[in-house]
């Protein structure tokens, strides 16, 4: 081939058969960027930008941090939060052992009981711990993206992840997120630095960290338990196969020859396993000697499979008993309906399989409608929306500076297009590409199966940053060199665009809840003029919903407004005649009026509901005795 012609093929992106080449292949730039592994203690420089970055990201927290505290929300927990602060504070008090089997993944209330054994039962302190683990969590993803796909793009992953918005926001929260992330972030760099040229040690040794780090992780989200066949297989593959040249750049002492193409693997994964047990076995065999039943987890997978897959089911979050929303009667709840259902008492895991049931005769009844709510859900996981729990991302945004200015054009919708441009245009090595996607997709499906939250499918953000990164270098190339002829590769990115921040979810119902929240936040700090600010600010955005009219009625109370309140708990009566603690709440005051054939109507009505119901019971009682 003459030199002009070879001169035409390098301008045309063209191999001599026709075929195009990735731009990672083609450029030397992109051939600098592949070298995947390089030795930290040889380029110091290296770590300037990323220090940078980390000082960037805890700045940018700390401002938030002070702008959010302006919320009811952030001196009052709700939910979760409450659940896991109360949880804490138990296992502090010296019940480390616990009385019965978990039900929520347990690793992040021992880790806020830690950080109150060792500070104090404070929630800023904790809040602060949580902050400088996310800091610690910029550098672990930088290392993991240089290992990977070079320097530079370590550099976009760590100053991505500083001023990611969503990651701000979730770094403050009491809940779990906060430590997952930290902890994946940990995961990926072990497993960057996992290499077949390596020494026979330091394999070894990452692959029991691995195993360690993944256990940990299932102990913080359930759903990491899919990722535990995964790595064997992953291990296979990638420590299988010989250093390709120019591959990668050995350094340091923990290299061997070249000339040792692959890794005995069966060590490896022993290892790995190992490194599982010490965290899993433990925790399985403390369930079993409670419960009497072997389970490394929870045994809530049930009820929330139920919840995210019954005929019902919208892809959100729904309380099994409407107004149960909060950590205090999910646990009860499940098993009183599993048991009124079966009518004898249940084991927990007798509970979970219950729920499994159900749901799975739901699917079978219809499974066009649970094809198109799984369809649906899918595309909710990968949406820019921030779907809130009882905290919200959209409330915080309205208060916090840097939610607002990052979150206007650094958010999920414009991360998801870029990974999956990186994957795209990115060379497939098992080590990197090839182990991303695979933990990816699996998280996607692990979300979507179950419901879906904001906080869920944060774990996606941590693994779809590195080559997010390392798309935006071969975006940048494609410019450069005017390759716009690639149609299929632009094709796929302005379809994720579209995909990504197309309006799913029903944005108003949902930020009314949120107002609501911090209603009874502040409700439950005493400040009830403030309640009733937000209280009303909600039900103006969404007055169809009935429990913000049930908090108002209540902030109204303590503040001798009881005609207001009445007023405001028959409307919640209209909007769900099956509220008990509405029923039970108008018949107490109806009968302090001395309206007592109204009253007997509503206790009644709460019996109806719940026949259990001791206090309905009593006031029934109470009321129908003769003189």
């Amino acid at each position: 081939m003459s030199k002009r012609s070879a001169r035409a093929t390098k301008r045309n992106g063209r191999s001599k058969s026709g075929s195009i080449d990735l731009p990672i292949k083609n450029s030397p730039e992109s051939s600098r960027q592949s070298r995947a592994w390089t030795s930290s203690s040889s380029d110091a420089v290296w770590w300037i930008p990323v220090a940078f970055a980390c000082a960037i990201g805890l700045v940018l927290r700390l401002w938030h941090f002070a702008a959010a505290s302006q919320l009811p929300t952030s001196g009052q927990l709700l939910g979760d939060a409450l659940g896991y602060f109360q949880w804490s504070q138990e296992i502090a008090s010296g019940d480390w052992f616990g009385q019965e089997t978990f039900y929520q993944a347990p690793l992040y209330p021992y880790f806020l009981a830690v950080v109150s054994v060792l500070f104090g039962p404070s929630v800023t302190v904790m809040q602060l711990v949580q902050c400088l683990l996310d800091v610690a969590s910029v550098a672990l993803l930088a290392v993991a993206t240089r290992n990977w796909f070079g320097r530079r793009a370590g550099w976009l992953a760590a100053f991505g992840y500083a001023m990611y918005a969503p990651a701000i926001y979730y770094s403050l929260l009491i809940q779990k997120a906060g430590l997952a992330t930290f902890l994946l972030a940990l995961f990926l760099m072990l497993a960057s630095r996992l290499h077949p040229q390596q020494s026979r040690s330091f394999q070894l040794t990452h692959s029991v960290g691995l195993g360690v780090v993944l256990g940990l992780l299932v102990l913080t989200r359930e759903n990491a338990l899919l990722w535990i066949p995964l790595i064997p297989i992953w291990l296979f593959i990638a420590m299988g196969r010989p250093l390709e040249v120019g591959d990668a750049k050995l350094e340091g002492r923990n290299s061997i020859a070249p000339n040792q193409r692959t890794s005995p693997r069966w060590p490896l994964t022993l290892a790995y396993v190992f490194g599982l047990a010490l965290v899993l076995f433990p925790v399985a065999a403390r369930n079993a000697s409670l419960g009497g039943e072997w389970s490394p987890t929870t045994f809530q997978s049930g009820p929330n499979f139920y919840i995210g897959n019954s005929a019902e089911a919208n892809g959100i979050y729904v309380a099994l008993v409407p107004g149960h929303e909060t950590p205090e009667y999910e646990r009860s709840d499940a098993q009183q309906l599993a048991e009124e259902a079966t009518g004898r008492e249940l084991t927990p895991r007798e509970v979970s399989r219950f729920w499994f049931g159900r749901a799975w005769s739901d699917i079978r009844k219809s499974p066009t409608r649970w094809i198109r709510l799984m369809a649906l859900k899918t595309a909710m996981v990968v949406n820019q929306y921030e779907v809130p729990d009882v905290e919200s991302y959209s409330l915080h945004r309205a208060v916090s500076p840097p939610l607002r200015w990052l979150g206007a054009v650094w958010h999920f919708g414009i991360l998801f297009p870029l990974a999956i441009f990186g994957f795209a245009t990115t060379a497939w090595k098992p080590r990197s590409t090839g182990l991303l996607l695979v933990l990816a997709l699996s998280m996607i499906a692990a979300v979507a199966m179950f419901f879906i939250l904001g906080r869920y499918r944060f774990p996606l953000v941590p693994l779809l940053l590195p080559v997010a990164a390392n798309g935006v270098w071969n975006l940048g190339w494609m410019v450069r060199h005017r390759e716009f002829h690639r149609w299929a590769v632009i094709t796929v990115g302005l379809l994720a665009i579209g995909i990504a921040n197309f309006p799913l979810h029903q944005e108003q119902s949902l930020n009314a809840n949120a107002l609501a929240n911090a209603g009874a936040a502040a409700g439950k700090s005493g400040d009830f003029d403030v309640s009733i600010e937000w209280l009303e600010k909600s039900i103006a955005l969404e007055p169809e919903s009935p429990v913000p009219h049930y908090n108002l009625a209540g902030a109204y109370l303590m503040t001798d407004k009881v005609d207001a309140a009445i007023e405001q708990l028959m409307i919640a009566k209209s909007l769900d005649p099956n509220l008990v603690e509405v029923d039970r709440t108008l018949g107490s005051l109806l009968e302090r009026q001395g309206k007592t054939d109204r009253a007997l109507y509503h206790y009644r009505e709460a019996l109806r509901v719940n026949p259990t119901d001791q206090s309905s019971i009593e006031a029934i009682h109470r009321l129908t005795e003769q003189p």
